[in-house]
């Protein structure tokens, strides 16, 4: 099939398959009589945006051009959360129905009500205020907060809604007396979605540091290591250091057993295995960049959607998240400084200027943890903890597990009438039982058939590779990756290989090496991979 017939049936299938956001805006808007078809017609798109805008446009919540880009008019984009509460106000939407665009338009969390400024939203759209209204409040909490309060990091969402509770109804002066008294609960992020980020981080790092130390056991095994620990009575907790000694006495050897390069390999997987530091950065080349599930047809396609979907993940993304307490407050912090300057008697234009671009470049660094970042995170872990469970049993612990953390993190569960969800659920085969019984199903691609990420992976490894071993017989296979490596280091997949040697006793040599695009920048790569071409 050409490549332009790919993405056209790529480009209509994805049309009639996923809600977006455009598809919720124009649902809510309409007033049309039309049903809104699969492919969406443009009549229909222009009725629910002219609605809107005629409902919004004096309040400026948005340009036009990007108000149209939610209705998916000459490009597609989604409304900002602060845009959302603009929105809510200006056509006077009740709290339910501001939940719904958080969670099924953006696909983002609940109301953060330890954000002072979604709690002051809650309070104002309970009590039908103005917009208006709104940001007088939420200046004078800023003007009138005591900056020498310390922000309590442990603060839950259930304590703050149980206090809220009872003095919802005040008149606003009182409201905002009891905002100010509670000062200290409002950190500005969910504890419960950071603790269980964190928690996930943690395991999947842990199951990467275990994959990267079957490929240096492995290695080490080869270079006669474990004979040498017997020898020396060394016990498994001081094997980080023993390792780098090991080494070094071999490189000292005239005749050393290791070559140079086997050298680098086992010390690059020492550090990343027994490194102090957590390995942040190479566990995102192992999740994100790698995309590795997705290698199915049109794969490249729904790997660009997937990391559209994502967004930008590094390390420093990830650091930032980790320290989200101190971020969140040091962008409260700027923004209750810009408020008392701004709202002062002595009006300082230069000095508003310093916080305007303190606040942009602080906001830079301040994320709250997405939908997203916990869904792809939940399935790693769950693929590398399944062991030989069967994909639909996999699929089902994914959806468990993803369903039970989105639930106490105030986020929708898992649909695969959403492009995320889908992707991710297709790696374990077929999705369409997966769509929520009481919602309308958007059929996705079933009648394609397609296997998940194991069937693909064991079809290639097993029939087209092995072919490729009895067609060639090489002497030296190069594992790119710890996923290659570890299948053929397991004993039923290397005899199966050997099965398709003519010479029983040629048995080839199997090496690790790390992915290249995982190790350098992307103007680096192409000189990786030159180095790689010659290292084998």
């Amino acid at each position: 099939m050409e490549e332009e017939e790919k993405r056209r049936i790529f480009h209509e299938m994805m049309q009639k398959c996923f809600m977006k956001c455009d598809r919720f805006m124009i649902e809510k808007w309409k007033t049309t009589e039309k049903t809104i078809s699969p492919v969406i017609e443009d009549e229909v798109r222009q009725n629910a945006y002219h609605n809107f805008y005629d409902k919004v446009s004096k309040a400026k919540i948005a340009s036009r051009p990007t108000i149209q880009k939610w209705f998916g008019i000459h490009g597609q984009s989604m409304p900002k959360r602060e845009q959302i509460i603009h929105l809510a106000f200006v056509c006077q939407l009740s709290v339910d129905e501001t939940r719904e665009y958080f969670m099924y338009a953006i696909s983002e969390h609940n109301f953060q009500v330890n954000d002072y400024h979604e709690m002051i939203a809650l309070y104002g759209l309970e009590n039908h205020m103005t917009y208006e209204q709104y940001e007088e409040m939420v200046a004078y909490f800023e003007q009138y907060s005591d900056w020498d309060v310390p922000i309590r990091q442990t603060a839950h969402t259930d304590e703050i809604l149980k206090r809220y509770e009872p003095v919802k109804n005040l008149d606003t002066k009182e409201f905002l007396v009891w905002m100010r008294k509670n000062e200290a609960l409002f950190k500005g992020y969910s504890m419960t979605t950071y603790q269980n980020y964190m928690a996930l981080l943690e395991k999947a790092l842990a199951f990467f540091r275990k994959d990267i130390k079957q490929c240096l056991f492995t290695a080490l095994e080869d270079a006669g290591f474990f004979s040498w620990l017997k020898n020396n009575d060394i016990k498994e907790e001081d094997y980080g250091k023993e390792i780098r000694r090991f080494i070094k006495n071999q490189t000292r050897l005239v005749k050393s057993p290791l070559s140079k390069e086997k050298v680098e390999e086992i010390q690059f997987l020492t550090k990343m295995a027994y490194s102090p530091l957590r390995r942040v950065s190479d566990l995102i080349v192992e999740i994100y960049d790698g995309i590795h599930f997705l290698h199915t047809r049109f794969g490249d396609m729904k790997r660009n959607l997937l990391q559209k979907e994502i967004g930008a993940v590094d390390a420093k993304y990830i650091s930032d998240i980790s320290s989200i307490a101190k971020q969140k407050e040091r962008e409260m912090r700027l923004l209750q400084a810009y408020t008392k300057c701004r709202t002062g008697k002595t009006d300082d234009e230069t000095k508003l200027q310093e916080l305007e671009k303190e606040i942009r470049k602080q906001r830079q660094r301040t994320h709250n943890i997405r939908r997203a970042d916990l869904l792809v995170l939940i399935h790693y872990v769950v693929l590398k903890q399944s062991g030989e469970e069967s994909p639909e049993v996999v699929k089902k612990e994914f959806v468990a597990m993803a369903d039970s953390i989105l639930n106490l993190c105030g986020m929708r569960p898992m649909d695969d009438k959403y492009p995320l969800d889908y992707l991710l659920l297709q790696c374990f085969g077929s999705v369409d039982e997966i769509t929520s019984a009481n919602e309308e199903k958007y059929v996705p691609f079933a009648e394609l058939n397609r296997s998940g990420c194991k069937h693909v992976v064991d079809d290639v490894y097993k029939k087209i590779f092995l072919e490729e071993i009895a067609l060639f017989q090489p002497h030296t296979i190069v594992a790119v990756g710890t996923e290659v490596y570890n299948f053929l280091n397991n004993k039923e997949n290397w005899d199966l290989l050997l099965e398709r040697y003519t010479d029983k006793a040629d048995e080839p040599k199997l090496t690790w090496v790390y992915h290249p695009a995982g190790r350098v920048s992307k103007e680096k790569k192409a000189a990786r991979f030159d180095e790689i071409v010659k290292d084998i």
